[in-house]
């Protein structure tokens, strides 16, 4: 099954519908007007090379305009996914469908196969039609398949062929499961897409890191905003912006953050991943794992490091290597913050 290639402005939302089953992009104007949030929906047993010259069988529609903004809980929308007039069969049984939320975002919980029909639905009756995606007996009309706190894959499992229509919706509006966490770095998840090989600076790290700690009421970490001083601390910190001094501020007196000898934050020196893992480690780590790599890890990263690895947070390199002292990228830092938001989103509340 196909989709065809098209494009539809809404208020809020646009619609891009591109490899097979399509994309669903959202317009979050609360959050910043000119980032566009691509949740992909695609068939995951097929590559791009197979749309060549296809137009397809199906069609999606948006059914709600959100407006977003960054925190717990957050209503994306409904994209409904339909067979094109005049396809008869626009599906089959065996065929799959794969969800994929982009960076910055992820479900409140994970989908199991228990709740996944919190995620998608598939209408008996739509204005009187019967829907070719049909439940029967023990065999559901969409059959569960797999889950990440970021994604999920669907197959389809029952077919009526004497139904009129076919609608597939995803859902994006049940509280604490298909509704999403959104997190500020989304926006440079955006930005960095350009540019995914330029290192990250400490300031510009810890920032971003703040910010998947701030927005969350799951987040074990409340910000007091009544912390000492930045400058009080390092005397390095001078031309920092007030907004990144708070955030920075925070972190520091947390005990999640600490600076060089000599009273040193370096906070324009690109920071490397040793650094940036033991932070994370100590913010969304889980204790009493043990890393494995074939690098030797600094003394004083490697509480860190493990409870990154535990969680699941880094992963090696193919050679097995960690890398401890190399500078961080722009698209690790991505990473390594999707994992991190990703630890609030567990398959059970």
């Amino acid at each position: 099954m196909y989709v065809m290639s098209k494009r539809i402005s809404l208020i809020s939302i646009t619609l891009g519908l591109v490899v097979f089953w399509g994309v669903l992009v959202l317009l979050p104007q609360s959050v910043l007007a000119e980032t566009e949030l691509i949740i992909t929906i695609s068939d995951p047993d097929k590559t791009a090379a197979d749309t060549v010259d296809c137009e397809g069988n199906t069609l999606n529609t948006v059914l709600e305009n959100p407006v977003v903004s960054y925190g717990d809980n957050r209503k994306l929308g409904t994209v409904r996914i339909s067979g094109k007039p005049g396809i008869a069969v626009p599906v089959s049984p065996g065929q799959k469908i794969k969800v994929s939320l982009p960076a910055g975002t992820a479900y409140m919980q994970m989908a199991t196969a228990e709740n996944y029909r919190e995620y998608a639905e598939w209408p008996e009756k739509i204005d009187g039609k019967d829907n070719k995606i049909k439940d029967k007996k023990d065999q559901p009309g969409m059959k569960f398949v797999s889950a990440s706190p970021s994604s999920l894959t669907l197959e389809v499992g029952n077919v009526d062929t004497s139904g009129e229509i076919m609608v597939l919706d995803i859902v994006f509006n049940k509280a604490d499961y298909s509704m999403v966490r959104l997190a500020p770095f989304v926006e440079q998840a955006a930005v960095y897409s350009g540019d995914v090989q330029t290192k990250v600076s400490r300031m510009e790290f810890f920032s971003l890191m703040y910010g998947v700690i701030q927005p969350f009421s799951s987040s074990s970490l409340q910000v007091n905003k009544t912390v000492p001083g930045l400058d009080e601390k390092f005397s390095d910190t001078g031309d920092i912006s007030p907004a990144d001094k708070d955030k920075i501020a925070w972190l520091v007196n947390a005990g999640y953050i600490n600076g060089y000898e000599g009273g040193y934050l370096r906070p324009y020196q690109n920071i490397t991943r040793a650094e940036a893992v033991a932070v994370l480690g100590k913010v969304f780590g889980s204790p009493g794992g043990k890393a494995v790599f074939n690098d030797e890890i600094p003394g004083w990263a490697q509480t860190g490091v493990n409870s990154a690895y535990a969680a699941k947070i880094i992963y090696g390199y193919p050679d097995g290597s960690f890398r401890p002292e190399q500078q961080l990228s722009r698209d690790e830092t991505i990473s390594l913050l999707q994992y991190s938001l990703e630890t609030y989103s567990k398959p059970n509340l």
